[in-house]
């Protein structure tokens, strides 16, 4: 159980730091970026380390005991959390869009919409790094986790207990 415990703080440890280290890969506001977005190579690892969260939290969980209402507890929580954060997302989003225009402004004296259009609108650009990455996004991406170990714990007891309930 504690190399469990163990494995799953690294897990998180390593996915902060990549999370960290890809929100510095975006480029300041005044700096034009058509390269690409070299990060995007990787989102597999991400995906892999989300799967391996998952499977770390539904052990961790499972061998907790917790009652069907602390799970839905939990989940509801998350829920409020995921809803609160994607609010303060739009909000990092819009004010990114001012900051943008203040600093082609400043910097270059006119404003290219349409580069600042395809830099915040899409998510493949080099510009939405720091906002697609960052600690906000790192606490939804573990409680993402969390809420998909819950739905595998619930429905586990859920079979558990209707196969329980066939043989009486």
């Amino acid at each position: 159980m504690k190399k469990r415990y163990i494995f799953l703080t690294l897990t998180c440890l390593l996915t902060g730091g990549l999370f960290y280290l890809i929100h510095q890969a975006a480029p300041s506001p005044e700096m034009y970026s058509s390269n690409g977005n070299p990060v995007l190579l990787l989102i597999p690892l991400i995906f892999i380390l989300f799967c391996i969260l998952v499977a770390l939290w539904s052990k961790v969980l499972a061998q907790s005991n917790l009652k069907i209402s602390w799970l839905v507890i939990g989940m509801v929580v998350i829920i409020i959390h995921w809803s609160l954060g994607l609010v303060y997302q739009q909000v990092l989003f819009q004010n990114y869009r001012k900051i943008l225009v203040d600093a082609h402004k400043e910097h270059y004296e006119v404003i290219d919409w349409a580069y600042i259009n395809q830099a915040t609108d899409t998510w493949v650009s080099t510009h939405v790094n720091g906002l697609l990455y960052n600690i906000n996004t790192f606490f939804m991406f573990l409680t993402l986790s969390i809420f998909v170990s819950l739905i595998i714990l619930l429905f586990n007891k859920y079979i558990n207990n209707r196969n329980k309930n066939q043989y009486v």
